[in-house]
């Protein structure tokens, strides 16, 4: 009874902010001490009008996509290459943690020079290798967890009945670390979906994602666009967090 009334709690707590752009977003005038403005959908008819808020939707679908699917790919193939190399050691593993030591903002600002000189400034390309700063160290993070005791030995019975690296890697670790990957597509999709320092600092507003069009239009006290945006925003991880709630559900009827 105390989970479930705490639960509940939590999850008041957590809708607020989306109950609140969600009535900004379909409100109008809306002015104290009134408790909710004239409703309207005006704001959202713009989307299908060729506005800017459309753009930037595809845009950072594109951008957060790309990334999800790259950095997981990647990430799992260093995690592969760090689990089999013969000098790995946790140093190694540590350095990822060193895009998290520094703000976005920062980071951006000590690749911006790098980033100029390469012509990548102001570019959907140095977005995305500039998120990738982030997404693919949090990818092999992620990864090395999957190396469980029970992972190694059984790949190293496998190598020791005579079975080669490729196939341990296809028949053993493959199936067993669909968790992981799935995990990480869904992570790496979040962190460059709400991603905002370095795509502000490297695409030097050329490159118009959803947060960036947010920060521009609250400060050009354009709040119910702003709301929409933030409605749009908020979509996808309600989206997964649904789905993953199901999924957990459904396994513990079974």
């Amino acid at each position: 009874m105390v989970s479930r009334i705490a639960t509940y709690i939590v999850l008041t707590f957590v809708s607020l902010p989306l109950l609140a752009a969600v009535c900004l977003s379909v409100t109008d005038s809306w002015f104290f001490p009134s408790f909710i403005g004239s409703i309207t959908l005006e704001h959202y008819k713009v989307l299908w009008s060729g506005h800017e808020l459309a753009h930037s939707t595809l845009v950072s679908l594109a951008i957060a996509s790309t990334m999800s699917i790259a950095s997981t790919f990647i990430g799992a193939v260093i995690s592969v290459a760090l689990h089999y190399g013969r000098h790995t050691t946790p140093r190694l593993l540590a350095l990822g943690y060193f895009p998290y030591a520094i703000a976005p903002v920062v980071l951006g600002s000590m690749l911006q020079y790098y980033f100029l000189r390469l012509g990548l400034f102001g570019s959907l390309s140095g977005v995305l290798i500039a998120q990738s700063f982030i997404t693919i160290p949090f990818a092999v993070l992620l990864f090395s967890t999957f190396w469980s005791d029970n992972v190694i030995r059984l790949s190293a019975q496998a190598r020791t009945l005579g079975a080669s690296t490729s196939i341990v890697i296809k028949d053993i670790i493959f199936p067993m670390s669909k968790r992981w990957i799935y995990l990480c597509l869904v992570q790496c999709f979040l962190i460059s979906w709400l991603e905002y320092g370095l795509t502000r600092v490297i695409g030097a507003g050329e490159v118009r994602t959803l947060t960036v069009s947010i920060m521009s239009l609250a400060s050009q006290a354009s709040i119910s666009e702003a709301a929409v945006a933030c409605c749009l925003m908020l979509l996808p991880p309600s989206l997964i967090f649904m789905i993953q709630y199901r999924m957990v559900s459904s396994q513990a009827h079974l």
